[in-house]
């Protein structure tokens, strides 16, 4: 197998870990066919592409973010589109004879594609975030970019509302100008059905809105031929292939969600800013006859086969010159010729991110074959939770992180440097919190009368008191798990790093017995990556730099896991912290995993283990609070505060013990 090859089926093993790690079960990545650029069908399957037009006019580095992104967007349709929902709408739409023939199908899907692209890009924050979010921001502005005005290339009137309806989606703007009278009408006309469609939170609703937008648009085309039909389909093909997109497949399947639709984020802004404008215009009372536009050759290319409103006007004018002779002003005039605005660029770490990831997995064939050699060595395997019922069906591997590297030790260093305040602050308020409790006086039944109490005539059997000997609040240990699944990767991973190595310092300068472990599943395997385990050796702890994140997640078997290895401790108070950015996905149902977590917590607790739970940048606050409970659940909203929070947590509990 040639590098190119190796790094390409490398690319592939990654981007099947971040779709699974979003979608919450089992999916693969493959090669996307016939020129599409990504797309997703029965079963669970994404396909990408490994070549595309569009891939020549980017670096390779480009070309890996773009693709990236398009795997995550793809994910996305898993999470929100309602597929079988649309099935049922074709079937019932032919049956009516709403759709007859193949084509008009055809038609259809592609429609619903243009309304549910943006839809799921408005939720994807729900469920992502860091460098996913990111690479699917940088592949929406990229293809805009690369894709040029939307009347490019155009020989049919369809072609431009079709295009203009993926602007005006994807970046909320519209650069270009429309060459056909008939086209700028039905954009007009279907633009606030289209916007009020995109913003729907209901998947099936979003479906249902689809066919009036479809049939304002089928207008277009109704007097073709079939002949003319089908070339309009090819070029409609070619055109959206330039663009990135591609019709929804009517075999693909899945289930779909509500969401709660993101209103407040510049693209959707942008959106609402273009929606008022466009209402301004077409309040105006100018028909799509009555105003001139801009000349494209498009007449000259007919074939004599045409609709009614099928000519392009040639005024040889600018938009901004006829826009003058018709009562226009150049600030409305520029709906139709709108500038991209100043975005944020992908960071460069989080394509380094994306980068490394594949770098990591062309060699992990070979680090796995050393790795199964040694994945069982001198781990607990507790046989009474391997024999659970729930457990029987698989098999969980534990191996231990990736020695460290002197390009571990140097960037572990650096880590260090930047949490050094934190480190000694904490440090400073856990001692003072030990040496309190080796000195603090407790009430009693006997011992030496507290005459402050007998002064104050508070009647109490405990008007005695004594100095406590010997505290017992350092006789602790301190298990912390981190959720490593696809959907941690960039700045939620990154911070999580930040923290555990804050923690694993703090406790080696406390003296306090501290292990660490990820959790999340490849295939069909929970796979559990310990790095430090409790003697806490600055070896291990260079170990954490090597922090990957893949697959999904599978919560309740590595929380039973933690509590075993904390029930074994001889230390009088035992602390676990969970860490995790979503709900358990390794499961057969979401609420099979929220029952499943939430009885392991209880496990735990009932053998008096400290369980705190920590949502880091999720939105499913309540679900969280039904496995953890309100009082032990910590909402980390943005990842870096992360370790203000869960420092703060610590010692809070600490300090809280009696």
């Amino acid at each position: 197998m040639d590098k190119e090859t190796v790094r390409w089926e490398a690319e592939k093993n990654m981007y099947s870990g971040i779709v699974t790690g979003i979608v919450g079960r089992e999916m693969r990545v493959l090669e996307a066919e016939d020129g599409e650029l990504g797309y997703t069908k029965a079963g669970n399957t994404v396909y990408v592409a490994r070549k595309h037009p569009l891939f020549q006019m980017i670096d390779e580095k480009e070309a890996a973010t773009l693709r990236y992104g398009v795997c995550v967007h793809e994910a996305l349709h898993q999470v929100f589109t309602n597929f079988s929902y649309m099935q049922r709408s074709i079937s019932t739409l032919s049956r009516t004879k709403l759709l007859k023939t193949e084509l008009d199908i055809r038609m259809y899907c592609i429609f619903v594609n243009l309304v549910e692209d943006p839809a799921i890009e408005n939720m994807a924050s729900r469920v992502i975030g860091g460098t996913p979010l990111a690479a699917l921001g940088y592949t929406i502005r990229k293809i805009y970019e690369l894709s040029g005005d939307f009347q490019k290339g155009c020989r049919y009137p369809i072609e431009e509302v079709i295009n203009a309806l993926i602007q005006f989606g994807d970046l909320g703007i519209l650069k270009g100008n429309f060459s056909f009278q008939s086209a700028r009408g039905i954009f007009l006309k279907i633009a606030r059905p289209f916007y009020d469609a995109i913003n729907e939170m209901d998947p099936k609703k979003r479906i249902d809105a689809v066919f009036p937008i479809y049939a304002e648009c089928a207008r277009l085309w109704a007097g073709y031929s079939e002949k003319k039909k089908e070339e309009m389909e090819s070029q409609i093909a070619q055109t959206m292939e330039k663009r990135g997109k591609s019709g929804a497949d009517r075999e693909a399947s899945g289930t779909g969600s509500r969401g709660t639709c993101n209103d407040s984020t510049p693209t959707q802004n942008r959106r609402t800013e273009t929606m008022k404008r466009l209402e301004a215009e077409q309040g105006q009372g100018q028909s799509n006859h009555e105003r001139p536009v801009t000349d494209v050759s498009a007449k000259s290319k007919n074939n004599g086969d045409n609709h009614p409103d099928d000519s392009a006007v040639q005024t040889g004018q600018s938009s901004a010159a006829h826009a003058d002779n018709n009562g226009q002003t150049p600030e409305q005039d520029s709906i139709w010729n709108q500038e991209i605005p100043e975005m944020p660029e992908l960071l460069e770490k989080d394509r380094e991110n994306i980068l490394e990831g594949i770098r990591s997995y062309m060699h992990e064939p070979e680090t796995n074959a050393t790795d199964k050699k040694r994945y069982y060595r001198d781990f607990d395997q507790f046989e009474e939770l391997n024999n659970k019922s729930e457990y029987r069906h698989i098999q969980a591997i534990n191996r231990y992180a990736s020695e460290p590297s002197p390009k571990h030790v140097q960037r572990y260093d650096k880590i260090l440097h930047t949490m050094q305040g934190g480190i000694a602050g904490t440090v400073s308020e856990l001692r003072e919190i030990f040496l309190s409790d080796r000195v603090r006086k407790i009430h009693c039944e006997s011992g030496r009368a507290d005459m402050n109490r007998f002064a104050s005539g508070r009647l109490s059997s405990k008007m005695f008191q004594k100095r406590r000997a010997q505290g017992h609040k350092a006789d602790m240990c301190v298990t912390v798990i981190g959720d490593h699944s696809g959907s941690m990767a960039g700045e939620k991973l990154t911070r999580e790093l930040y923290t555990v190595v804050a923690l694993a310092e703090i406790f080696a300068e406390l003296d306090i017995p501290f292990y660490f472990f990820s959790f999340h599943v490849e295939g069909r395997k929970p796979i559990q990556t310990h790095y430090i385990r409790w003697d806490n050796t600055e070896t291990e702890r260079h170990r954490l730099v090597s922090f990957k994140a893949d697959g999904c997640n599978f919560d309740s078997y590595s929380i039973r896991y933690a509590a075993k290895l904390l029930e074994e401790r001889p230390e009088r108070h035992k602390l676990l912290f969970v860490l995790s950015d979503g709900l358990p996905s390794f499961y057969d149902s979401v609420e099979m995993g929220i029952r499943e977590n939430t009885t392991a917590v209880m496990e735990a607790r009932l053998a008096d283990i400290d369980v705190i739970g920590f949502g880091i940048g999720t939105t499913k606050k309540e679900t969280f609070h039904r496995m953890y409970g309100e009082e032990y659940y910590v909402e980390v909203k943005n990842p870096a505060n992360m370790f203000e929070q869960i420092v703060g947590r610590l010692t809070t509990v600490v300090d809280g013990w009696d």
